[in-house]
């Protein structure tokens, strides 16, 4: 040892050596450890919704993006990540010592949700911490158990116009029915008549949720830029008795141009009652209703338990043979099946194989799966229904795959929205630039109307154009025969 310089001796240190590896002894027997007299157990949620809310939309898409990573990082399973319908908030600036507006500015509040399941408190406290500190400016996020009033916010129309709704029933006449619910969503005749169509061919879009929220309060605009896009009829889907009951209304303001299907969404299935067949039966009956539907099967979010979903499916299905060739149905149409089917192909195809040549013409709304799952279908003798989920697709078997190998033939495609939802990007980096350069001028025109946030009617164009580009034939020949299919499908000669 060198005068006056100590050694310091070190113990080696490992960053992943435990604390009892880093002192020793080995021997667990020679050391004190208490016990606790039970194992320490966390509580645990089985849901949670996390809103983010802000008023630019770029930082909030990125923040949505950068909570769902995070999430999985921390290996909490992400049930779902959406985004709800935006808010308008009116700003208004007053002179001074005056009640004269000096000036006003309508704030769009955009608003994303994510949904977490499984989750240990003491992990929970550590990811709002993480949360909050990368918190952009301007956004905010709040944390809450899942509620079911919370899927009634995001799928069902307001409380106060569904209590308008149930007084105007009240009064058990359909002409004042639709008198005002016409005045209610700013609906006119006169106004739809004198609509220009934009592109050069015709569409029906089979499926949009008009019901939502999101359209109370310009569902006149947003149909005649449908017009505008060679929408020529436009059918509204029923998911739960209510809304169905919703959608015959807002159908009989239009017979001519709106349509809709009544049916218990499988998100819906627990509130199925001995009643709900009845309620359907009645509202199938109306001359209006073209299908049966939506109803299904979704397990990959699991609303409802699963076996409560294939036995409502299967109510669905089942009464259908007896019930649409009875000879006192009013409109005296055969209705098809307007099917919802996430993760849960073959419980699909086993349940639909069971009704066999029963089955009345049939098809897989909003289709997501996979090429094989597809040419299934198609040998079953379903149709298809494409939205714009085809920009997104990522599979190597998937939707665009099945288009581009003619796995799924255009006499068995239809062509629908399902506004507000399945927004079709038409500018995304990733889509082939074949593609990105196919839409025409009036349909990027009417695009521009349409957002993540709130998809339209008039994306439809958008639809058909992209189509035709995966499978490189002319958008007027996708137009002609979807067209011709929904009219024989759903019988709208």
């Amino acid at each position: 040892m060198i005068r006056g310089v100590s050694v310091l001796c070190r113990i080696p240190y490992n960053r992943f050596s435990t604390l009892r590896e880093m002192v020793g002894p080995k021997d667990p027997q020679l050391l004190y450890e208490p016990k606790f007299l039970d194992t320490r157990e966390y509580p645990e949620y089985d849901l949670l919704n996390i809103r983010i809310q802000g008023y630019d939309f770029t930082y909030l898409e990125k923040f949505q993006s950068y909570v769902d990573r995070m999430a999985r990082r921390f290996n909490f399973k992400v049930v779902e990540s959406y985004a709800v319908a935006s808010q308008t908030q009116r700003a208004v600036v007053y002179k001074q010592n005056s009640t004269i507006v000096d000036d006003e500015v309508n704030l769009a509040l955009y608003d994303r949700v994510v949904r977490i399941a499984g989750v240990a408190a003491p992990h929970l406290q550590l990811f709002i911490l993480l949360i909050q500190t990368h918190l952009p400016i301007g956004v905010s996020v709040t944390f809450k158990q899942f509620e079911k009033s919370d899927e009634d916010y995001r799928y069902i129309p307001d409380l106060l116009l569904k209590q308008k709704q149930e007084e105007l029933k009240s009064l058990d006449n359909p002409t004042i029915k639709s008198f005002h619910l016409m005045l209610s969503t700013t609906i006119t005749q006169t106004s739809l008549k004198t609509v220009q169509r934009l592109v050069p061919y015709e569409l029906i879009d089979i499926g949009a949720n008009l019901g939502h929220p999101s359209y109370k309060q310009d569902l006149g605009d947003v149909l005649n830029r449908a017009r505008q896009a060679g929408v020529s009829k436009l059918i509204i889907t029923g998911t739960t008795e209510k809304i169905s009951e919703e959608s015959m209304v807002l159908a009989e303001t239009m017979p001519d141009f709106l349509y809709f299907t009544a049916g218990i969404h499988p998100h819906d299935a627990k509130d199925f009652s001995d009643n709900s067949i009845n309620t359907l039966k009645s509202l199938q009956n109306h001359c209006q209703c073209v299908a049966v539907g939506e109803c299904g099967l979704d397990f990959n979010r699991n609303f409802s338990p699963q076996d409560v979903q294939k036995y409502v499916f299967k109510k669905q299905v089942v009464q259908l043979p007896t019930h649409i060739f009875r000879v006192e149905l009013a409109c005296e149409l055969k209705k098809p099946l307007f099917i919802h089917e996430r993760e849960a192909h073959q419980d699909m195809v086993n349940i639909l194989s069971e009704v066999g040549d029963r089955l009345p013409p049939a098809v897989v709304h909003c289709f997501t799966g996979t090429e094989e799952e597809a040419k299934k279908y198609i040998e079953m003798g379903l149709y298809i229904g494409l939205t714009g989920f085809l920009w997104k697709d990522r599979l190597q078997n998937g939707v665009q795959a099945a288009l581009k190998n003619a796995t799924i033939p255009l006499d068995r495609i239809l062509i629908e929205t399902d506004a507000p939802f399945m927004y079709p990007k038409i500018n995304d980096k990733k889509l082939p630039v074949s593609v990105k350069e196919a839409f025409s001028e009036p349909t990027k025109q009417l695009h521009k109307f349409a957002s993540f946030n709130r998809n339209e009617p008039c994306a439809l164009a958008a639809v058909c154009e992209m189509i035709a580009a995966f499978i490189k034939i002319d958008p007027t020949e996708v137009a002609e025969i979807t067209t011709a299919n929904a009219k024989r499908v759903f019988g709208l000669n």
